[in-house]
């Protein structure tokens, strides 16, 4: 169910749109799909982008942003130092506002822009006065159909636009030498996102090891590369731990930046994982995905066949009905490899066996 707060007649074009998203690095990647909006409705608009500075990897190169406005929070802890910070971001004399996310830091900046237009995506009833348009929304929805909500006062509809990550030339040819470098030669691969933060949505290292074991199998030809953030190569290095063919498992020395990881799955064929930042990744370029989806909602898959998500709580092509849902590490742990294979060698034969990259060879 959605309504609208506060509705205007029709603004005019803006010529500068400063666009809010500070966090999570899923959420700015799924943002873009706003930024494409925009861009392809105002053609000549500047656009600006507020965000955390652990995301701003993902937005740079990105043709749309004029400027991503990063927020550094150990060095604007100090409150007059921070209200400095957010007054100069205001000053720019933005005459739109988009605002998708009501964290004190984006307020402060809402607060103090002077923009004629200021949109928001269900703003608190405490702050609702800062804006002229609040948009809200209860129905459930793909999170960036849910995300591009904020866009209707402008007359903005989503049509299917996907997230977008612009790589260059030279991040593709450094991920293909780092790919060579690991082992992988020419050999189609596939991105695996074992990890996760929250235990509740990271499916078992077990199950993963056993799932590439199996379907390595079938098809011995393919490699997997193990992708992981800061602290979070423990996990990863349980998979190949527990694999049959740990050298079919490509395990980087060190964490990669966001920039390098990207670069590295968009070389993939394929990406299955949990539903984290890299799945993401694979959306936004033109990678097919599979996800298995623990606490998570389902609602952060994107709806094409090219991303499937598959939930232990949910009956579907996996689970002849859904399991009870008690205790969600319980959940993920009843989902069996032997259960996910014939999905993954579904959505394999589908998709990543069309893909130009096991075609014509890797990019």
């Amino acid at each position: 169910m959605e309504a609208e707060h506060c509705a205007l007649s029709p603004p005019a074009t803006p010529k500068r749109i400063l666009f809010c998203q500070l966090r999570q690095i899923g959420d700015v990647i799924i943002s873009t799909i706003c930024i494409e909006m925009l861009a392809n409705a105002f053609p000549e608009a500047e656009i600006h982008f507020l965000t955390e500075q652990k995301c701003t990897p993902i937005l740079e190169n990105n043709p749309h942003i004029a400027k991503v406005w990063s927020v550094d929070k150990t060095k604007l802890s100090n409150l007059l130092r921070g209200i400095a910070f957010y007054r100069k971001v205001a000053s720019n004399d933005f005459d739109l506002v988009v605002n998708c996310q009501h964290l004190p830091r984006c307020t402060w900046v809402v607060m103090f822009s002077r923009a004629k237009r200021k949109l928001a995506l269900n703003a608190p009833w405490n702050t609702r006065w800062l804006y002229t348009n609040n948009t809200s929304i209860s129905t459930p929805s793909y999170a960036g159909m849910f995300k591009s909500k904020v866009l209707k006062p402008l007359g903005l509809a989503w049509k299917q636009e996907r997230p977008k990550i612009y790589l260059t030339d030279n991040e593709r040819a450094t991920a293909r030498n780092f790919f060579h470098r690991l082992g992988s030669a020419d050999a189609p691969v596939i991105s695996v996102g074992s990890t996760h933060h929250d235990a509740a949505r990271r499916w078992p290292a077990k199950h993963y090891a056993a799932l590439l074991d199996a379907f390595g199998a079938i098809r011995p030809d393919l490699r997997f590369f193990l992708a992981y953030g800061p602290g979070e190569k423990a996990d990863a290095e349980a998979v190949r731990a527990l694999s049959k063919y740990p050298e079919r498992l490509l395990l980087p020395e060190e964490a990669t930046g966001l920039r390098h990881l990207a670069a590295c799955i968009e070389r993939c064929i394929m990406h299955i994982g949990n539903c984290s930042a890299p799945r993401h990744m694979a959306v936004a370029l033109g990678v097919p995905s599979l996800a298995f989806v623990g606490a998570s909602s389902l609602s952060w898959t994107f709806p094409s066949p090219e991303h499937v998500a598959v939930s232990p709580r949910m009956k579907n092509s996996l689970l002849p009905e859904a399991i009870k849902y008690t205790d969600a590490l319980d959940c993920m742990d009843k989902l069996t490899p032997e259960l996910a294979l014939p999905k993954l060698i579904s959505h394999f034969d589908s998709f990543a066996l069309k893909s130009r990259r096991l075609n014509s060879g890797p990019l």
